[in-house]
């Protein structure tokens, strides 16, 4: 079964967070595996980063997959900062 990819954008600030939030609804709805691309981001802003991890917790209590295709250094580095690496499901970086 193939996945469905999500591609997220190089910035996702506040202004994007609306548009991502729509996104991510519509991706929560699909039973299949869904894979997140995001080693174009290169800046990322508190809500985005929110939003991506209640999708991963959401998908993760409906055993429903989903994986990263690829992080950039910026999404893992705030994701280390506010603290929700496990929430997204990042592997980690030494």
């Amino acid at each position: 079964m193939t996945a469905e990819v999500f591609v997220l954008p190089a910035l996702l600030g506040m202004e994007q967070a609306a548009s991502l939030k729509q996104d991510l609804v519509s991706l929560a709805a699909m039973s299949g595996a869904i894979e997140l691309d995001g080693s174009a981001v290169q800046q990322i802003a508190t809500a985005p980063l929110q939003l991506l991890a209640a999708f991963a917790r959401e998908r993760q209590s409906r055993a429903a997959p989903m994986r990263w295709r690829g992080v950039s250094d910026p999404l893992h580095s705030a994701a280390t900062t506010l603290g929700v690496t496990d929430a997204l499901q990042l592997q980690a970086r030494t």
